[in-house]
């Protein structure tokens, strides 16, 4: 009984551990891993997937930061003043005098030899909204007997004249500007007299401008403009050294740029009537002008010839000048 009760539990034994058909035996140890980083690889028989790619990212065009060229002065927008001082604007120069002669504000005329200008412009609102201007001009006369010292021959010069404007000037829409300014011109020769210098001109005035924008609003010189205006005060000399009461005014002042920004043409016309709209003065200012330095585009030079005609009296004068002045 003992050893059939043995057998059957060896025989129950060796048939557990037989394995089940269509089961591997599982293996008793995992097999040792590869070196550290490698992944095993797949299957033969297993493809791998293709990689998905995105849409391919436009080219940029080379940068221009390595190598930046500064604007140039037009190109940033009319109201755009690349400047140290963004609201300080203006000119100033010297003139030279050719030949021709000039009426003074005394009713005499005089050969003058040259003038000292200056235009400054202090802006109280952006953009030449709203400024205040003021324009000199020195003028120097030519040696005269009884008026400079003849010991110095041409070396000599006379104070001769002074004339100054100060105004206000208000942009209200668009290219439309409304200016209100006063006038003075000073007579400064004494002459035999060493205290009073005798004669002048002033008057107050009015002027309605609409500028054509063609190039930067705070480059003068090339700004060009239409204007009427009234003067309802005072007085100004006639070319037959007669006082007359000034009225209405008419101005134009354009250009003609072979070469922007360096080589053109202006045409500077004004015509100022007697008392109300009787035509009076007209005054030509036509020249040349040039700035041919890249890295110093304020520097310009001027030759040109002034005209003034007394239309009451039929009278000319002509002025033939060369300037150089700084644009700020």
């Amino acid at each position: 009984m003992l050893a059939r009760c043995v057998y059957c539990a060896a025989l129950v034994w060796i048939v557990g551990m037989l394995p089940v058909r269509g089961q591997e035996a599982a293996p008793f140890a995992q097999p040792a891993p590869g070196p550290a980083g490698l992944e095993e690889s797949p299957p033969s028989d297993v493809l791998p997937m293709p990689k998905e790619e995105g849409p391919t990212p436009p080219t940029l065009p080379p940068s221009e930061d390595a190598n930046p060229t500064p604007p140039l002065p037009d190109s940033v927008g009319v109201f755009t003043h690349r400047r140290y001082w963004p609201e300080v604007w203006g000119y100033a120069g010297v003139n030279v005098f050719a030949t021709g002669n000039k009426m003074a504000p005394n009713g005499q005329p005089y050969y003058p030899l040259g003038s000292l200008f200056a235009d400054l412009n202090i802006g109280l609102l952006p953009e030449k909204k709203l400024y205040a201007y003021a324009h000199g001009v020195f003028w120097a006369q030519k040696p005269t007997a009884g008026v400079t010292d003849g010991n110095q021959g041409n070396f000599d010069f006379s104070k001769r004249q002074m004339d100054l404007t100060i105004g206000a000037a208000w942009r209200y829409y668009g290219p439309l500007e409304l200016r209100a300014f006063a006038f003075s011109y000073n007579n400064l020769n004494r002459g035999f007299d060493l205290n009073v210098p005798a004669g002048y001109n002033d008057g107050v005035g009015v002027e309605n401008r609409y500028y054509i924008f063609k190039s930067n609003a705070y480059d003068l010189p090339r700004l060009n403009f239409l204007s009427l205006g009234y003067m309802p005060s005072k007085e100004i000399t006639g070319q037959n050294g007669i006082f007359f009461t000034p009225g209405l005014f008419a101005r134009a002042y354009l250009t003609y740029e072979f070469i922007p920004r360096k080589y053109y043409i202006y045409a500077d016309t004004e015509l100022i009537c007697q008392q109300f709209a009787n035509p009076r003065l007209l005054y030509f200012d036509d020249g040349f002008a040039a700035r041919p330095f890249d890295k110093f585009n304020g520097l310009e030079f001027r030759v040109g010839v002034n005209n003034t005609v007394d239309v009451q009296v039929d009278f000319t004068r002509t002025l033939v000048y060369a300037l150089i002045q700084v644009v700020f």
